[in-house]
Order: structure tokens, then C-alpha cells, then sequence
């Protein structure tokens, strides 16, 4: 290794390493009990623990649990979080919930890749709004310090009779 690595990719393999080989194998053997167990009582979880669970869900509804509860642990999702939970919506035919998060994600990275116009943009031109595209275009204005703009789509989203979660 490099001498001026730093960070995870700089650790020889250990401990992380052990855990991940082992959650991923007892994922593989659908052995998601003994997964589920040595998840939890992992001291830290990194996106490869997260994603490997969430490849290995078989239902639709834990795997939208374990994903709140990643995103809970600050934990953003990346293009192997995304292609596992498609999969998932796929696999039991849920295009609905496939939808939904395609457009939560999309409209949560705009505010921080594009400018928050672009996010009302997008949000604007959808035929289709949710209580999750609402959630994250309010969240993403009030992130952005755009206070005024949160609180008047807030309100439209209670004129629609959405309701926030």
C-alpha cells in the first residue's frame, strides 16, 4: 500500500473484512437470521454491510425498513443500494414502490448537485406526487436554507391532502 493512504481503504483487512466475507455468506445460503444477528451486533456497519443486506431481502417491505434504517445511520445510498432495492421492487412486482424511490432519490440529490430552481423544477413537471417526492422536495428546501420556498410547498402538499410522515 501507498504510504499516504488514509482512511478505510488504507486498513489491512481485519475484523470489517471477516464480517463482511461472513454476512455476505450467510446472505448467499439464505441464512438471513444469522445475517440479521451478526448485523446487528456489528460495532460499525459500512455501505458494503448495508448493501449486502439489502441484496439479499427477499421482501419488499423489510427491505424498505433496513433502507430507512440506513439512511436513519446517515448512510447514503450509492448505485449498488439503488440497483438492490429495484431488484426487490421488481422481484415482488411493486412498480409503485420502485417509483417512489426513484423519485425520493432523485429529487434529494438535485438540492445538492444541481441549484434548488432546478429541484423545483423537477418537481414541478412530475404528473405524479407522493408523500415521499413532497417529504423530499420540503426537506431538500429547508436543507438548502430556502425557508420560504420549504414552508410554500409544505403548504401546497397540505392543500393536495398529503399528509407529511
Amino acid at each position: 500500500m501507498a504510504g499516504n493512504q488514509t482512511g478505510p481503504e488504507s486498513r489491512p483487512p481485519g475484523p470489517d473484512l471477516f464480517m463482511q466475507l461472513m454476512l455476505a455468506a450467510y446472505a448467499k445460503h439464505g441464512e438471513m437470521e444469522k445475517a440479521k444477528e451478526l448485523f446487528d451486533h456489528a460495532p460499525e456497519k459500512d455501505a458494503v454491510s448495508w448493501n449486502t443486506m439489502l441484496a439479499h431481502r427477499g421482501m419488499l417491505e423489510k427491505a424498505l425498513e433496513l433502507f430507512a434504517a440506513m439512511r436513519g445511520a446517515g448512510w447514503m445510498p450509492d448505485e449498488a443500494t439503488i440497483v438492490s432495492l429495484l431488484s426487490c421492487c421488481a422481484n415482488t412486482g411493486s412498480l409503485d414502490a420502485g417509483r417512489m424511490i426513484l423519485h425520493s432519490l432523485h429529487l434529494e440529490s438535485r438540492p445538492s448537485i444541481w441549484d434548488v430552481n432546478t429541484a423545483m423544477e423537477v418537481f414541478n413537471g412530475m404528473k405524479e406526487r407522493d408523500v415521499w417526492t413532497w417529504n423530499s422536495i420540503v426537506g431538500g428546501l429547508a436543507l438548502h436554507r430556502q425557508a420560504e420556498n420549504s414552508v410554500h410547498f409544505f403548504n401546497k402538499m397540505l392543500e393536495e391532502r398529503i399528509h407529511p410522515n
